[in-house]
């Protein structure tokens, strides 16, 4: 007689997968997230599933990947950058949906086409964000600070904030209320950033930043106009904790949520900031983002001698080489003219 053993069901497996979201930041979730949407609406238009299955409720694997293959291929004729195709590789790799597809995004077809996609961008290098001059954020803050206006006190504590941590725009967005400590040992604030594109486990960071004698300039004073700006509206650290320290606006009136997508809505302020304060044309202000907040700490801290170990305790590089890749100027020290003599 055979006997024949019944295999228990496994009941926890949507909890498995909240395991499995929780292994990655809130920021790096939110990118997935808008990768799969673009996904959705690209094969929307074509009438395709991502995750394709035959009537008989088999799946597709050969369509799936072919769909992928062809989607990625659509990007990169769009000019989308290799890091891009490859966020989408991974946001896929990471949707729990369908976990028969994952071994086929691993399959010799996928990885021999990025590979490709490697070796046709090798020679592509991103743009980098411009730095701001120190003459050009007293002109930006100058401009800002005249207009009297909710948006412009938000702005203006955005970029000073900006600069003063060298926080990305995700980081930067994502503060609360409840993250700023006032300094013991100076008139400053101590933010604690309590999850980064750099810290997945979690485990936060203080980053000091302390009044300046230049008070055009200084992020102490221009944060606490907009705390107290916030403070009128009924949010403040001991009432609205979670409360996001830069919130979204409609115009001038603030909503109370974080700002979403905070590399574009942030570029795009810094943009429109310029160009009224006359800093620069239009065209010429598409060199400028929201990652030039952080490049500007970087930059003026090199040129006032600050030493790369303190640059980096603010900014949180660990390597050095990466740091200096920040410096829009490091390569001008290069420049010498001993070769042509006395």
């Amino acid at each position: 007689m055979t006997s024949t053993t019944t295999l228990a069901p496994i009941s926890n497996l949507t909890d498995v997968f909240s395991t499995i979201a929780d292994s990655l930041a809130p920021s790096t979730q939110n990118t997935y997230e808008q990768q799969l949407k673009l996904m959705r609406e690209h094969y929307s238009r074509r009438g395709w599933e991502i995750y394709p299955y035959s009537p008989e409720g088999e799946f597709m694997g050969a369509q799936f990947v072919a769909q992928v293959l062809s989607y990625l291929q659509e990007l990169q004729s769009r000019g989308r950058t290799v890091s891009t195709l490859v966020k989408t590789l991974s946001a896929l790799k990471n949707d729990a949906s369908a976990p028969e597809a994952i071994g086929l995004l691993n399959s010799k077809a996928v990885n021999a086409f990025m590979h490709g996609v490697r070796r046709n961008g090798a020679g592509y290098k991103p743009r980098k964000a411009k730095a701001f001059s120190l003459q050009e954020l007293k002109v930006l803050h100058a401009s800002l600070k005249k207009q009297h206006s909710v948006r412009a006190t938000r702005d203006r504590a955005i970029l000073a904030l900006g600069v003063a941590t060298a926080l990305r725009s995700s980081e930067l967005t994502a503060l609360t209320l409840g993250d700023l400590t006032p300094m013991l040992i100076a008139d400053g604030f101590l933010v604690t950033v309590t999850r980064s594109k750099t810290d997945q486990t979690g485990e936060g960071r203080s980053i000091p930043f302390k009044s300046s004698s230049n008070s055009l300039l200084d992020p102490v004073k221009a944060l606490k106009e907009w705390l107290r700006v916030l403070a009128h509206f009924g949010f403040s650290a001991e009432v609205t904790p979670n409360a996001p320290l830069f919130p979204n606006m409609r115009g001038n009136s603030i909503t109370g949520a974080f700002i979403s997508h905070p590399a574009v809505t942030l570029s795009e302020m810094l943009r429109r900031s310029v160009v009224k304060a006359g800093v620069c044309t239009v065209s010429e202000a598409q060199a400028f983002s929201s990652h030039s907040l952080r490049t500007t700490f970087i930059t003026l801290s090199s040129q006032a001698g600050v030493s790369e170990r303190l640059i980096s305790e603010v900014s949180g590089h660990k390597n050095m080489h990466t740091l200096r890749g920040y410096d829009r100027t490091a390569v001008e020290a290069f420049a010498q003219t001993e070769y042509l003599g006395e």
